[in-house]
């Protein structure tokens, strides 16, 4: 129901963004990508654990990457901009219980743990 996802992702979760990012185009028609490359700073406090010590304040940058997903329009120009995938390469999404038509219903395993 939305029209934008936007996927952030820093240091080690990068790949883990992709991820999720890859599996959601392929799940729902029509999304169409742009993907920014950066870095951000951060500011980690260390403060000491003895009486009389000076807090500790340790700069750094880290690399970042957002995914913007949506079914609106986005700017083709852009250099991380990607087409909606086609739809022969789209499993499509289908909420838990929703059965198609002459599709047979799951047996063995059951979502709350272990198999039937």
């Amino acid at each position: 129901k939305e029209e934008n996802i936007v996927i952030k992702g820093t240091c080690y979760v990068i790949s883990k963004a992709i991820s999720l990012a890859t599996s959601i185009r392929y799940r729902f028609k029509g999304l169409k990508q742009i993907v920014d490359i950066g870095t951000m700073d951060m500011e980690d406090e260390y403060e000491p654990l003895e009486e009389g010590l000076d807090t500790v304040i340790v700069k750094r940058k880290v690399a970042l990457v957002t995914i913007t997903l949506s079914k609106l329009e986005l700017d083709v120009k852009h250099p991380g901009y990607s087409e909606a995938l086609p739809d022969s390469e789209i499993i499509q999404f289908q909420p838990l219980g929703v059965l198609i038509e002459g599709e047979a219903p799951r047996r063995g395993y059951i979502s709350r743990g272990g198999y039937r």
